[in-house]
């Protein structure tokens, strides 16, 4: 990448921000272009003065650099229907309480939401008792169903790494080429939620051990 700056709907973007756009586009291929525009502006900070991405804006940019051989964007997905929030909220929930020591409901083990029926419940959950609500997480994400036998308990969400964490990448000790190279090693945990029927003495510290490699994983 040659030090060529580019001015696309009144933003100036760098070869570190052409950089970044080509190795997310490559990190990223399963993601649909919506998704990778999301996530390129949330990265490059490309927002409205409300905060919001600029999307359309960031899909006309990477069209104009996929024109120009520059990047390679995923297939465009055709008559992609969204599910709406009105139907996700619309599910109910069997909130008797299960309480008692961690013994009487081991193993603890994790599945993953597979099926759209699957995905649709993990988010009524995740909307109505989880702090932040069911907002969309940018970039690879998956999701999980916490488990005690049959039983859900809660519900978990591993998503791709952030790019910028001054702490974590001096702690590592990472240089700009090191992440490029490294950073899909690393995932975030964006949603954890036990809930609030459960009263399962100590369970959040058993499930913190599972993520240690304790617990097996099922699904």
């Amino acid at each position: 990448m040659d030090d060529t700056i580019r001015v696309f709907s009144d933003r100036t973007f760098g070869p570190e921000d052409i950089e970044l756009i080509q190795w997310l586009s490559k990190t990223y291929s399963k993601l649909s272009r919506s998704e990778l525009a999301a996530t390129v502006c949330e990265l490059l900070n490309w927002t409205t003065p409300s905060g919001m991405p600029k999307v359309q804006q960031c899909t006309a940019f990477m069209n104009e650099l996929e024109s120009e051989n520059i990047i390679q964007l995923p297939a465009k997905q055709m008559n992609k229907v969204r599910k709406g929030m009105s139907k996700i909220a619309a599910i109910e929930f069997d909130t008797k309480e299960i309480s008692g020591d961690i013994g009487c409901y081991e193993p603890i083990s994790l599945a993953i939401a597979r099926s759209s029926d699957e995905h649709k419940r993990w988010g009524a959950y995740v909307n109505q008792y989880h702090m932040l609500g069911y907002k969309k997480t940018f970039g690879s994400r998956l999701k999980y169903f916490i488990q005690s036998g049959k039983n859900e308990i809660g519900c978990i969400q591993f998503s791709a790494s952030s790019w910028a964490l001054e702490k974590r990448d001096k702690w590592i000790g990472w240089s700009v080429e090191d992440k490029k190279e490294r950073l899909q090693l690393i995932v975030n945990i964006s949603r954890y939620l036990i809930f609030p029927w459960v009263k399962i003495k100590n369970l959040a510290t058993k499930h913190y051990l599972w993520q240690q490699g304790k617990y097996r994983r099922t699904g």
